[in-house]
């Protein structure tokens, strides 16, 4: 991707007065030229940056190649603004770095404030998934019993399985060959079980798990 405007568009900043000459008819007299405006400096160098972000745009889809990526943008509120106006990435994160444009990810506290926004837009969407999954699933797919989704999740039954970070079920759990050597976390079992037949696991804080369980799975039959 081109990483400053007249990289991108081979472009040297508009002259500060912008002035064009035009042609006269013999009614003016003496006069050879007649001087007007093709509008402000400010307003071609907007349109030469929405330009500008249209390239980036397209080296950010073909760089994002694989759905779901999020995308956290930093700089200025203004540029922010602009670039969302032109966007057509799908999962640019709603919160972003604000500031100078200079930001460095070198920098421990930069990296911390991106990694707090990017887990907070993955509970964000996560919770919306769990919450359309659960309207949109039949009764008999969905649990949030600890045993049940267990026994389902070592089936390879389970296509998501979403915890209570803080939530935990110790027990003993004994399923065809597998046997607990003693009590375990069955919800970490069944996160295990679970991505190791292809399904996906996530762990969300408690107070947007499904009707407050501490465990919710969607079958996939």
């Amino acid at each position: 991707m081109p990483t400053t405007l007249a990289e991108a568009l081979q472009l040297e900043r508009p002259d500060h007065d912008l002035e064009n000459r035009s042609a006269i008819g013999t009614s003016t007299g003496s006069m050879h030229a007649i001087r007007f405006g093709t509008g402000s400096g400010r307003e071609s160098e907007h349109a030469h940056l929405a330009d500008f972000y249209k390239l980036v745009d397209r080296g950010i889809h073909k760089l994002l190649h694989e759905p779901g990526i999020p995308l956290l943008l930093a700089g200025v509120e203004e540029e922010l603004d602009a670039y969302r106006a032109i966007s057509t990435y799908p999962n640019i994160v709603k919160e972003a770095l604000g500031g100078s444009p200079n930001l460095s990810f070198q920098d421990a506290e930069t990296v911390s404030k991106a990694c707090s926004i990017l887990k907070a837009d993955e509970f964000r969407r996560e919770a919306e998934t769990l919450k359309q999954a659960k309207e949109r699933s039949a009764p008999g797919h969905v649990s949030t019993d600890a045993h049940a989704i267990l026994r389902a999740a070592f089936e390879g039954r389970v296509h998501q399985l979403y915890l209570d970070e803080s939530a935990e079920r110790i027990d003993v759990f004994e399923r065809g060959t597998y046997r607990s050597w003693g009590k375990e976390d069955l919800l970490n079992l069944a996160a295990v079980e679970t991505l190791l037949h292809g399904g996906k696991a996530f762990e969300l804080p408690s107070e947007v798990m499904a009707d407050g369980a501490g465990a919710f799975a969607i079958m996939r039959f």
